[in-house]
């Protein structure tokens, strides 16, 4: 996943909390169930220690008590091929692997059922067999543009733009976007600087952009220009991290890690023991969590509407 930007210096992340709203959404598709807890040992490993992933390992170790024990990855190979050795040897007959770098990283482990999250481009990397499955790191669509369409009514036409390997993903999007009065368009290109040309020439017609961390294509440079030339033209920007609100984005969309843990957890306690994942490749989320910039929405001169349009997010 994308990685997040430094923190703000401290006067000015007072100003930007200012900026912001915070609400959650919490509409379908319906919440998994929680079963009894997994009599299956888990070793849960994390990418690196950041709040994105940290979150969801907690809400997992809180979930499955003594039967967790977590890991983190140092991006050194010497001791991350140690470490990869000791979840081999250990009792764990489940591995949970936060963020791409761990989710690489468990290529190495071999007899053990293994479930990835917070993971962006699981095509790119072919992660995906019968013994390690996911959840999508892509809040549901439907949730987003319902959201959106009701802070601007007005709103008619949205584009995005990613990398190769997401026509489930998009095709998904642009239904639930229809339903909402949106026409959602999808460009492909294949590097950062294929998006600054596309976005500084193609995105004039549209009202909205809808970005996705697809950190193939979107670099922090690239996404600091997108959204000085959104500020400039007037573009609403959906977002992925809501600490881009502060350099432009109108409004953020992220999972809430107690929904990311509660997925992961249904596929943990519906694997029997020593056989395949079952399932799809990937199952999706359920909930958003949401924060709008109040000042660009005024800026913006947008009239929210008081009443939720479509499927009521």
């Amino acid at each position: 996943m994308w990685r997040m930007l430094p923190a703000c210096p401290q006067k000015w992340l007072t100003a930007a909390v200012a900026l912001f709203m915070l609400s959650a959404c919490t509409t379908a598709p319906p919440e998994a169930p929680r079963q009894a807890r997994s009599p299956q040992k888990v070793a849960i490993v994390v990418s690196q220690r950041a709040a994105v992933f940290d979150d969801v390992a907690e809400q997992l170790q809180q979930e499955l008590a003594g039967n967790a024990t977590r890991y983190y990855l140092t991006g050194k190979n010497a001791a991350d091929n140690e470490l990869a050795k000791a979840v081999t040897e250990s009792s764990a007959t489940q591995v949970v692997v936060i963020g791409l770098p761990a989710a690489l990283w468990s290529n190495q482990i071999q007899r053990k059922q293994i479930v990835f999250c917070q993971v962006f481009n699981h095509q790119q990397y072919r992660l995906v067999s019968e013994w390690r499955k996911g959840v999508s790191s892509v809040p549901p669509a439907e949730q987003l543009f319902t959201k959106w369409k009701t802070l601007s009514p007005s709103l008619r036409r949205v584009v995005t733009i990613t990398g190769p390997m997401h026509k489930s993903l998009i095709a998904h999007a642009k239904n639930a976007a229809a339903k909402e009065g949106i026409r959602l368009d999808h460009m492909v290109v294949r590097s950062d600087k294929e998006f600054r040309y596309t976005f500084k020439n193609r995105v004039g017609k549209y009202q909205g952009i809808w970005l996705l961390p697809d950190n193939r294509v979107l670099s922090r440079s690239t996404m600091r220009e997108v959204m000085s030339y959104s500020i400039r033209h007037g573009k609403q920007v959906a977002v992925f991290n809501p600490q881009l609100l502060s350099i432009g984005g109108l409004i953020s969309a992220e999972p809430v890690p107690e929904d990311v843990a509660v997925r992961v957890l249904d596929r943990l306690r519906k694997a029997r023991p020593g056989a395949a994942i079952p399932g799809p490749g990937v199952v999706p989320l359920g909930k958003t969590r949401f924060q709008i910039n109040k000042v660009l929405v005024r800026q913006l001169g947008l009239t929210p509407s008081r009443t939720p349009t479509g499927n009521g997010a």
